[in-house]
């Protein structure tokens, strides 16, 4: 065989070979990062200034750049009701739905390991100026957009179990008891910190886990009550109460924690809950790894604005 085929065959097995096989799926890790819903006005739209009496297009972009999806999520437009007015929402996709008091409802998909880009979703409004007073020449309006969506956390990484509390069995440790610190898990409530204590029951047959859970809002807006949502973004009362309200589970190993307190406020000074297994575990196990899961449930809130001028027409 001619020996410049050998080479060239050489060549390609070598090439071949050292391909990466990229026709499979890529999967990407969406729990990171601290945003939920993103949300903002499209360039120009609203204009930075508009003559009275005249109609203009408001359009929003709608991004979950979250790993939880959105279910029925509230959008409230704030108006000088003396200066301009909602005409309608415009429904382009059925992701949207207008409502009354000048508020629409949406649904959005969050990141998922096969898609960590979510698309944008654009949702439209027509407004319309009113006509000004004869001795106003312009007014600054201020149009306010208030989002409040409920929204998840889910929180999970492997903990070291040492049962061998008093280090008594003859055996090599197989893991370190250790406090760990996170930063984020793809939402704007995380668990920022998790501390493992194990506890001996009084005849020291059993040896019960105890976690310390502290969380802290990472994103730009606000906690809310998941049944405050729809409170909040319309014209029902809310109080103190209905802000920084978190629903707590968790599982370790599969077993079901008791986590208490299971629905808290977050504040600066209380970021924490303590979640237990009552049952405790034999100390005969000994040290081993097994998987922590934490999910927070919670409403979240946040607002954007933008000043518009109002010019009187000759």
């Amino acid at each position: 065989m001619n020996k410049w085929i050998i080479l060239f065959l050489l060549s390609f097995f070598v090439i071949a070979c050292s391909t990466p096989n990229t026709g499979g799926p890529q999967f990407t890790n969406i729990y990171t990062g601290s945003e939920g819903l993103k949300i903002e006005f499209a360039k120009e739209f609203p204009p930075d200034k508009i003559f009275e009496g005249s109609n203009m297009l408001l359009a929003l972009n709608l991004e979950n750049a979250g790993a939880a999806r959105i279910e029925n999520g509230k959008l409230a437009l704030s108006l000088e009701q003396d200066y301009m007015r909602l005409v309608s929402w415009n429904r382009d996709t059925q992701k949207i739905k207008s409502t009354t008091n000048n508020g629409a409802t949406f649904s959005l998909d969050g990141k998922t390991t096969t898609n960590p880009n979510p698309q944008i979703e654009i949702l439209t409004a027509d407004l319309k100026t009113h006509i000004l007073e004869r001795q106003t020449e312009t007014h600054t309006s201020n149009i306010v957009l208030t989002a409040c969506y409920p929204y998840k956390t889910h929180f999970e990484e492997n903990v070291c179990i040492d049962t061998d509390i008093f280090g008594l069995s003859p055996d090599e440790k197989n893991c370190e008891v250790k406090t760990k610190s996170h930063s984020s898990q793809g939402a704007p409530v995380a668990v920022v910190k998790r501390e493992t204590k194990m506890i001996p029951s009084p005849d020291r047959k059993f040896a019960k886990p105890i976690f310390t859970i502290n969380m802290k809002n990472v994103g730009r807006g606000e906690i809310i009550d998941t049944d405050a949502v729809q409170r909040l973004c319309s014209s029902a009362p809310v109080n103190k109460e209905d802000f920084n309200q978190i629903s707590v589970t968790a599982t370790l190993g599969g077993r079901t924690l008791s986590c208490k307190p299971k629905d808290f406020q977050l504040f600066k000074d209380k970021d924490f809950v303590i979640c237990t297994l009552p049952q405790g575990l034999d100390v005969k196990l000994g040290s081993y790894v097994t998987p922590l899961v934490v999910d927070l449930e919670y409403g979240y809130t946040e607002s954007i604005s933008k000043k518009i001028e109002i010019r009187r027409i000759g």
